[in-house]
């Protein structure tokens, strides 16, 4: 009887010294985007093609339309445009007040493409 009661007591004291409680948040970590990679955005690879989808298309910012007085379909337009009035272009593509929201009639850059271009910037708009 004694044996049984020994056996019982060691069993209910592995079984309580194995039970711990998880945390949701370390078994499965929130999901994140890490697909937007801003560390080194280029202008070719990156930039104009945002630029030519959005902004350079047909009757918009391109060298035979140049809607407010911006080409985007090079790199020398864009640089001299976008550089000397970059609170413009940040704030029309942020569309925020008291900027024209761009793109005209479409939906706003992803937050992806705007961190990109904003990268660029920082870097000095190099032609890379």
């Amino acid at each position: 009887m004694n044996k049984i009661i020994l056996l019982c007591f060691a069993f209910v004291s592995i079984s309580l010294t194995s039970c711990y409680y998880d945390v949701d948040e370390e078994l499965n970590p929130p999901l994140t985007n890490n697909d937007c990679d801003t560390t080194a955005s280029k202008f070719a690879a990156d930039i104009q093609p945002i630029l030519n989808s959005n902004c350079a298309t047909s009757g918009c910012h391109t060298a035979a339309v140049i809607a407010g007085g911006y080409v985007f379909d090079n790199y020398n337009d864009v640089k001299s445009t976008i550089v000397n009035d970059s609170a413009r272009f940040i704030g029309s593509i942020l569309q925020q007040t008291g900027y024209s929201p761009m793109p005209k009639g479409g939906g706003k850059l992803s937050d992806c493409n705007i961190s990109k271009i904003k990268a660029w910037l920082a870097s000095g708009a190099p032609n890379n």
